[in-house]
């Protein structure tokens, strides 16, 4: 109960100055197995109860963790859809693949995973992301990583 609170306070407290907001859905979180699903769907109906209180919408996205099997990716799967979740972040190519076909393409998917090339990136896009994240790339390689992503991305034989 207690990871709950703490999630719904820093929602609260963080709505206005984000433009979006993530939750990780992992054991690390503090809430029961990945297996037991109630805990999580009580606190993410909250969370999207608590949006309707303030003036401006906000997207609320749900982060797949790399150790979701097919089963458990699907109930998420199902509840973002039933629920009006915004999207899911999804880690790799395969799973990229599976939400985006699982859902038929209905939901938002941002892919993850360690992007650094173009070639990853181009992957995600080609596996159903509508989006891509590019974390790891940014430190080491900073605008460069950008520029590489952007410059191939434009290539007009490229099929997404």
């Amino acid at each position: 109960k207690n990871a709950q609170e703490s999630m719904i306070r820093q929602f609260s407290l963080l709505y206005d100055f984000a433009d979006y907001y993530i939750i990780d859905i992992n054991r690390e979180s503090g809430l029961s197995s990945l297996d037991d699903f109630s805990d999580w769907t009580e606190l993410l109906d909250e969370l999207l109860s608590l949006r309707l209180y303030y003036e401006r919408y906000k997207p609320i996205i749900l982060r797949i963790a790399p150790g979701h099997t097919e089963e458990q990716m699907a109930r998420i799967l199902d509840f973002c859809l039933l629920s009006g979740f915004d999207g899911v972040v999804a880690p790799g190519v395969a799973k990229v693949r599976f939400c985006s076909e699982y859902t038929r393409k209905r939901l938002p998917i941002i892919g993850s995973g360690a992007v650094t090339t173009s070639d990853e990136a181009i992957a995600l896009l080609q596996a159903g992301a509508s989006l891509i994240e590019v974390a790891q790339g940014i430190p080491n390689q900073g605008r460069k990583t950008v520029k590489r992503l952007l410059k191939a991305l434009d290539n007009p034989q490229l099929q997404l």
